[in-house]
C-alpha cells in the first residue's frame, strides 16, 4: 500500500501567504463596494424623506419645523429610518435640506449626505397689500413677498435695490419684517413722489446681485419675475 503524502509545512505557510495576499488585495475593493452601497442607500432613503417633506408642507400649507422626521412617520413616511451608519436623520428646516451626518458619525465633518426638499430661494409670490385703504398705491402700503425658502438676512437690510421692478419700484422701504418659518417678508413701501407700480401688471425680481441670502448663504434667484398682485 501506498502511502498518502501531505503538505509539508512550508507548502502551508506559502498557500496561507498567497491568501493573505489576494484577501489584502480584495479587501480595499470590498470595502469600497459596501461605503458605496451605504452611500446609495442613505440617498434613496434621504429621497424618499423628501418627498414626504413635500407631501407634507403641500397638504398642510405649513413649513415643515422638526429636526428629526419623527412628525412625518405614519401619514408621509411608512416608517422611522436611520442612515445606514445607525445615526438619525436629520432635517434642517432654516437650510431646506434633510441630511445624513456620515459614516464618522460626525456632524459637520463633510462626509455628510444632503438633500434638499425645497427649490432654489426665489420669489414664488407677490402681493401688494392696501393698508391704508384707499384702493391705490401708496406710502404706507405693503409689499407681501412669498419666499421658496427661508431667509438669514436682516429685513431691516433690505432696499429697493435689491429688486428690479419693470415701473414704478419704491423710493424706500421704510419697515420690513418677516417669519423664517413661513418664508414670507413683508416691506412697507415708501414712494415718495414717484408713481407707484400697477398690480397686476408690474413685476418684481431680485436683483443681481441681492443680499437675501438662504440659509446656505446662496443669494436669491434673479432670473425670475413675478407678478405683483393685488391681495
Amino acid at each position: 500500500m501506498k502511502k498518502q503524502k501531505g503538505f509539508t509545512l512550508l507548502e502551508l505557510l506559502i498557500v496561507i501567504t498567497i491568501i493573505a495576499i489576494l484577501a489584502g488585495a480584495v479587501l480595499p475593493y470590498v470595502q469600497q463596494y459596501i461605503e458605496d452601497a451605504n452611500f446609495s442607500k442613505a440617498k434613496q432613503d434621504l429621497d424618499e424623506i423628501r418627498n414626504g417633506l413635500i407631501r407634507f408642507e403641500t397638504d398642510q400649507s405649513l413649513p415643515y419645523t422638526e429636526l428629526t422626521i419623527s412628525r412625518l412617520v405614519g401619514a408621509y413616511l411608512n416608517k422611522a429610518m436611520a442612515d445606514p451608519w445607525g445615526s438619525p436623520y436629520v432635517i434642517a428646516p432654516a437650510s431646506s435640506s434633510c441630511y445624513s451626518i456620515g459614516p464618522d458619525r460626525i456632524a459637520d465633518t463633510g462626509d455628510e449626505v444632503i438633500v434638499y426638499f425645497r427649490p432654489q430661494l426665489a420669489i414664488s409670490r407677490a402681493y401688494w397689500e392696501d393698508t391704508n385703504r384707499t384702493l391705490i398705491v401708496d406710502n404706507g402700503d405693503n409689499l407681501i413677498l412669498r419666499l421658496t425658502r427661508p431667509i438669514i438676512t436682516d429685513p431691516t437690510t433690505i432696499t429697493p435695490a435689491d429688486f428690479v421692478f419693470s415701473s414704478n419700484p419704491p423710493t424706500n422701504f421704510t419697515a420690513a419684517a418677516t417669519s423664517s418659518y413661513d418664508m414670507t417678508l413683508t416691506l412697507e413701501m415708501d414712494f415718495g413722489i414717484n408713481p407707484s407700480f400697477r398690480p397686476g401688471l408690474d413685476t418684481i425680481a431680485a436683483n443681481d446681485p441681492n443680499i437675501i441670502l438662504d440659509g446656505d448663504s446662496v443669494q436669491c434667484v434673479s432670473s425670475q419675475a413675478t407678478v405683483i398682485k393685488a391681495r
